[in-house]
C-alpha cells in the first residue's frame, strides 16, 4: 500500500531505475534516486517471508510444549533456541525495513501535500490509502512478539530446568512423607512393605 500497486513485477525493483508499467510502482518511486526505498521494500517482503517460515517451523514445538509443558521446552532447548534466534533476528530486520519504507512514503506524502490541490487522482488515492497503515499497532505487535520470544527463551533456559528439577524433587519428597505418615498408614487396609520408605528415599 505504501509504494507499490497490485499486478506489478517486483523482479526489477532493485535496479537503478525501473519502469512503472513493469514493476507496479508509483511513478515517484521508479526514479534512480529512489533505489534505497525500493531495496527497503524488497527487504520488507523478504523478512515477512522469513517470519512466516519460522512460524511454520515452530508449530511442532508448540504441540510438544502443549503436551509436555516446560519440561519439554527444556529438553528441546538447543534446537528451539536456534529457531528463536532466527525469529528474533527476522523480527528486528522486519521492523527496520518497515521503518525505511514508511520514511520514504512520508517524504513523498509531504511532497504531494505541497502540491495540493494539483495532484492526480492516482496520487490522491495513494495519499488516502496511507491512513490504513496503523504504525502504533505494528509497534505493539513488534513488542509483543519480542516479549513472547524472550518468555519462551526463559522457559527453555538451563536455569528453568534446574527450577523444574528442584520442584519435582520437592514434590516427590512430599509424596513420600505422606505415604510414611502414621495417619496414612493407619487408614491402609494392608500394611505397607517394610522397604518402601527406603526405596522411596
Amino acid at each position: 500500500i505504501t509504494c507499490i500497486r497490485a499486478g506489478g513485477d517486483a523482479s526489477s525493483l532493485g535496479s537503478e531505475a525501473v519502469s512503472d508499467r513493469d514493476s507496479g510502482l508509483l511513478d515517484a518511486f521508479c526514479a534512480a534516486d529512489q533505489l534505497e526505498a525500493r531495496l527497503a521494500y524488497i527487504e520488507l517482503c523478504c523478512q515477512v517471508d522469513r517470519l512466516c517460515f519460522f512460524f511454520g517451523a515452530l508449530r511442532p514445538y508448540r504441540r510438544v510444549a502443549g503436551a509436555g509443558g516446560d519440561a519439554a521446552l527444556c529438553w528441546l532447548r538447543r534446537s528451539l533456541g536456534h529457531l528463536l534466534q532466527e525469529l528474533e533476528r527476522s523480527v528486528i530486520q522486519l521492523r527496520q525495513a518497515r521503518l525505511s519504507v514508511m520514511l520514504a512514503s512520508k517524504r513523498h506524502l509531504q511532497d504531494l501535500s505541497k502540491r495540493l490541490p494539483g495532484v492526480s487522482a492516482k496520487d490522491m488515492r495513494w495519499m488516502q490509502g496511507l491512513r490504513h497503515v496503523d504504525e502504533l499497532r505494528l509497534e505493539k505487535l513488534h513488542r509483543a512478539l519480542s516479549a513472547c520470544c524472550a518468555e519462551v527463551n526463559t522457559l527453555a533456559s538451563a536455569a528453568r530446568e534446574v527450577e523444574l528439577k528442584a520442584a519435582a524433587k520437592q514434590g516427590l519428597k512430599a509424596i513420600a512423607s505422606d505415604f510414611m505418615s502414621a495417619d496414612f498408614q493407619a487408614r491402609c487396609s494392608l500394611a505397607l512393605p517394610e522397604r518402601l520408605a527406603a526405596d522411596m528415599r
